[in-house]
């Protein structure tokens, strides 16, 4: 209920960190970075498919009411539409995640090459994508969207998929095939 009263007093902040954990948002953000390193963009194509299904999947087959349905309007603030159903897990908070574990992983491989990477890359990039990561979880508390476990097992879901990555099947073709023009057109 804490983070939850904040939600009305800075709507517009809590609205656009809410926007910032959509899919899109972080296809966006990697595509606009991604001309030196496509395998972002691979990585990022792999997580929306298979964590997208994965979460999707637990959304439809674990019934769990949305704060607003379960608690009213008498005691939940609510910012924007109020949703009503598939609350477990939050899909923002696992993308939000999912991004800080591809950005830790490209953290990770350019200290062990000891290159010099995209700003996002770097200690303070990476402190600032965890306060953002932080930050769109909260937000789907402060909007009445999520139950606080919603936010941290689609943070825990995004950490997973977003480390599985760069290791997983078929990145490596994808990534073959973004280096490519005809790639860059698709990824357009």
């Amino acid at each position: 209920h804490a983070v939850n009263d904040l939600g009305p007093g800075a709507p517009a902040l809590w609205s656009a960190l809410s926007v910032a954990g959509l899919a899109l948002a972080a296809w966006i953000y990697l595509t606009a970075f991604a001309d030196d390193v496509p395998e972002r963009a691979a990585q990022l194509l792999w997580v929306i498919v298979v964590g997208g299904l994965t979460a999707s999947y637990i959304k439809h087959h674990l019934p769990s009411p949305r704060p607003y349905l379960a608690l009213g309007a008498e005691r939940m603030n609510v910012v924007g539409v109020a949703l009503s159903s598939g609350s477990m897990p939050s899909g923002h908070s696992a993308m939000a995640f999912a991004m800080l574990a591809l950005l830790r992983g490209e953290k990770r491989r350019l200290d062990e090459r000891s290159a010099v990477g995209g700003w996002a890359a770097t200690g303070a990039g990476l402190a600032l994508a965890t306060l953002l990561a932080f930050g769109i979880a909260l937000s789907r508390l402060a909007v009445g969207a999520h139950w606080p476990a919603d936010a941290c097992v689609g943070a825990g879901l995004g950490l997973v998929f977003g480390s599985l990555a760069p290791h997983a099947w078929p990145v490596d073709a994808m990534t073959r095939l973004l280096s490519r023009p005809l790639g860059q057109r698709l990824m357009a």
